[in-house]
């Protein structure tokens, strides 16, 4: 029996559903370091060692004059929250209608760009909310990838919440018992609607911040003006100040400035961008390279670890030798603690390393998180590119990483194997 040769005609199409399934595959390996590195840094080990996360703080006493802040938190004790120019919302739970008629259980949505939200005691959390001595508040992304407030950012009240909105639709969740499927409910405002989950408003702008002081439980606090905060026996001061920490602030409007007070627990003050609470760091690496020929690629495995009691702030990676220089590496700058007033990023500093732009099969450097809270550790795979021209034999890659700690030198075996 003589075989036929290959059909040839469709290897065009099999060569590029591989291609396609190799950038997919890529692309989630990137997302999900990505994933790792801002929702669960690291392994997250913890320590109590002397002068370790677990050692009491004390308190830092915040007072300030300010043109623009920033904070990131929960609102209390709100009467109404007014939104503006988002792309609407939507949320789950139990409606009544204006009439008063229970609806049940559902999914409520509307396309309008301007929402109001009332309810008793009404909690608002924020991701990142610009305050100005007057006018709309704006909301933004949070500036610190790994300190997200606690669920989801939005209105929380004791009870039900009135919501007021145009173009609502209600579709009430399905009967197993029913032989057609739910009819959706065009809905009038006001509306009630109970749910266990925060209302998620993705409205940009807060138009109805209370003119009086609001308190806010804070998570992070940044401010362009003057004043500073008070911890520990020294004195923090500058136009440009910022601090991440628990406690609560007032926040006073009014021409021509904002006033802020309060008193939070501090991870780490910020002066001019610059974190100013030193923190004790090491950098362990946990696999070293696989040997590799010249012209190759391949990688190690480290994680920088916090051991103090504030965060670590890694201003700069750079090259500790000429191997030094293979690595490929990006930073974070450090957060913008300027009130938001977007003035030019601090830190991330990778000079003298390698930065890929990427391309269709090749993902660009994705950038390592400048901030690791204490007790913590960022663990991640950190790739070298061997020169063509390098000799075989065995080579020493240093880095030395600097910030609010000690310098750290990091020296990571390399060998380069003949052909």
């Amino acid at each position: 029996m003589t075989s036929s040769p290959p059909n040839r005609t469709y290897l065009p199409v099999v060569l590029g559903v591989l291609a396609v399934l190799t950038a997919l595959i890529a692309t989630a390996v990137v997302y999900r370091a990505i994933d790792g590195d801002e929702l669960h840094p690291g392994d997250e080990t913890r320590t109590n060692a002397a002068g370790g996360s677990g050692d009491p703080i004390g308190t830092a006493v915040v007072d300030g004059h300010a043109r623009s802040l920033v904070v990131s938190g929960t609102v209390r004790d709100l009467a109404s929250v007014h939104l503006r120019g988002g792309e609407g919302f939507l949320t789950v739970g139990s409606v009544i209608d204006s009439e008063g008629n229970a609806l049940g259980p559902g999914t409520l949505e509307s396309r309008a760009s301007d929402v109001r939200v009332s309810g008793s005691g009404l909690r608002f959390g924020i991701h990142a909310l610009r305050v100005m001595p007057s006018g709309a508040g704006f909301i933004g992304a949070d500036l610190l990838p790994d300190t997200r407030p606690s669920g989801v950012a939005g209105v929380r009240a004791n009870g039900p919440l009135t919501v007021e909105a145009s173009s609502m639709t209600f579709l009430p969740n399905a009967d197993d018992r029913a032989t057609q499927p739910p009819v959706p409910v065009t809905l009038r405002a006001p509306i009630t609607i109970v749910s266990d989950e925060p209302f998620p408003v993705q409205g940009r702008e807060w138009v109805d911040i209370p003119t009086g002081p609001i308190a806010v439980d804070a998570e992070w606090l940044t401010w362009a003006g003057s004043g500073g905060m008070a911890f520990d026996g020294a004195s923090y001061a500058h136009e440009f100040v910022g601090i991440r920490g628990d406690g609560t602030v007032a926040i006073g409007r009014g021409a021509p400035e904002l006033a802020i007070t309060g008193e939070l627990t501090p991870r780490q003050i910020w002066v001019d961008g610059i974190a100013q609470l030193a923190t004790t760091a090491d950098v362990e690496v946990k696999r070293i390279p696989n040997p590799a020929l010249a012209g190759e690629y391949t990688t190690f495995t480290w994680a920088p670890t916090n051991r103090g009691r504030f965060d670590m702030a890694m201003a700069s990676i750079t090259p500790g030798n000429p191997a030094g220089s293979w690595v490929e590496l990006a930073l974070d700058p450090l957060p913008d603690m300027d009130g938001g007033e977007d003035r030019p990023a601090r830190g991330g500093v990778t000079a003298g390393l390698i930065y890929d732009e990427g391309g269709f099969f090749d993902n660009a450097t994705q950038p390592i998180s400048s901030m690791i809270r204490p007790g913590r550790g960022d663990e991640r795979e950190i790739g070298i590119h061997v020169p063509d021209d390098a000799t075989p034999g065995d080579y020493t890659v240093a880095l030395v990483v600097e910030g609010n700690f000690d310098p750290i030198r990091v020296e990571v075996p390399v060998r380069v194997i003949a052909r």
